[in-house]
C-alpha cells in the first residue's frame, strides 16, 4: 500500500509540474509575442515618420529643381514643372516594373525573420 500511494504522490506532482510548465509555456508564448509585435509596430511607426519627412524634402527639393529649371534653361514654369513631373513618372513606372524585388521580396524577408526568429537570432540583430 505505501508504494501505490507513493506513486500517486509521484502521478500528482508530475501533473502538477507539467501544469506549471504549460502555464510558463504559454507565458512565454505570450512575452515572445508581443516582443515581436513591438518590434514590427516600432519598424513601421519609423519608416512613416521616415517616409513623412522624406517626402517633404522631394518635394522641397522638386520646386527648388523646377524653378531653377525655369531660371536657367526654360524660362517657362509650366515647363519646368513638367519636366519635373515627368521625372517623376518614369520613376513611377520604373518602381513599379521593379516593384517585386524593390519591395514585395525584401519586406517579406525583413517580416519573416522578425516574426520567425528565435531570441538569440533578435537579440543579435537588435545589437546590429
Amino acid at each position: 500500500m505505501l508504494s501505490s500511494e507513493k506513486n500517486i504522490e509521484r502521478i500528482v506532482h508530475i501533473l502538477q509540474e507539467s501544469k506549471q510548465y504549460a502555464e510558463l509555456q504559454l507565458e512565454y508564448a505570450k512575452l515572445d509575442a508581443t516582443g515581436k509585435i513591438a518590434a514590427a509596430l516600432s519598424a513601421t511607426i519609423l519608416f512613416v515618420v521616415l517616409f513623412v519627412i522624406g517626402a517633404i524634402f522631394v518635394v522641397l527639393l522638386s520646386c527648388t529643381a523646377a524653378f531653377l529649371l525655369n531660371q536657367y534653361v526654360t524660362h517657362n514654369s509650366a515647363v519646368s514643372f513638367a519636366i519635373i513631373s515627368a521625372m517623376y513618372l518614369v520613376v513611377a513606372i520604373l518602381v513599379y516594373m521593379r516593384r517585386k524585388q524593390w519591395i514585395i521580396d525584401p519586406v517579406s524577408r525583413m517580416l519573416g525573420r522578425l516574426l520567425l526568429s528565435s531570441d538569440k537570432e533578435t537579440s543579435k540583430t537588435e545589437e546590429l
